[in-house]
């Protein structure tokens, strides 16, 4: 129980170093070419120096276009801009972090070719990614990985908040009759 609680407390502060360096890049990018020009400002007159930084940021922001162009996306908050991602990147709807609304219509479950959109109602068992083990529930309620025989079958239902729908979330029930944890809902 110590070294649940322990390994919760390193996740959570590693999860808050990770966001606080995250916001300390961005503002990085952002703010990093004003403080190098201001070195310069006295050397030239107003317009030359503006169109200096003006040039320093098309330079910045083209290289994050072509280079990391998810990132730039994602990170800096560019949504609004999305026309101009998906014409050169038309699979950048599908990023982490982005709602997949436009890519919904075209991308397509792995699940009896349901689109994700249309897993509810379905019973599924979860494999783990890149392996050829399970999600198994064992007699004391822990979900452990096993052999796809004793994994357990689940029901997947729509998630709503505030009346809405949530889009490609679901709550996983437990569907096995004869199990002790029947209708029992999964917690993450």
């Amino acid at each position: 129980a110590d070294d649940a609680a322990a390994s919760a407390r390193l996740l959570v502060t590693f999860h808050e170093v990770m966001s606080r360096m995250l916001n300390l890049v961005r503002l990085a990018i952002v703010a990093l070419p004003i403080l190098i020009q201001c070195f310069y400002i006295h050397s030239v007159d107003f317009v030359s120096w503006l169109l200096r930084l003006v040039t320093l940021y098309v330079l910045i922001g083209g290289a994050c276009f072509l280079l990391v162009p998810e990132q730039l996306y994602n990170g800096m908050g560019l949504a609004s801009l999305r026309w101009i991602f998906e014409k050169f990147y038309p699979d950048i709807a599908l990023a982490n972090g982005s709602i997949a609304d436009t890519a919904e219509k075209t991308q397509e479950g792995r699940l009896s070719g349901h689109r994700i959109s249309e897993l509810h109602g379905q019973r599924t068992k979860i494999r783990w990614h890149g392996t050829n083990r399970y999600l198994c529930i064992t007699t004391e309620g822990w979900a452990v990985t096993g052999e796809e025989n004793y994994a357990a079958t689940l029901y997947l239902q729509r998630v709503f908040a505030k009346d809405k729908q949530v889009p490609d979330t679901y709550n996983f029930r437990i569907c096995e009759p004869d199990a002790h944890w029947s209708q029992a809902w999964l917690a993450f």
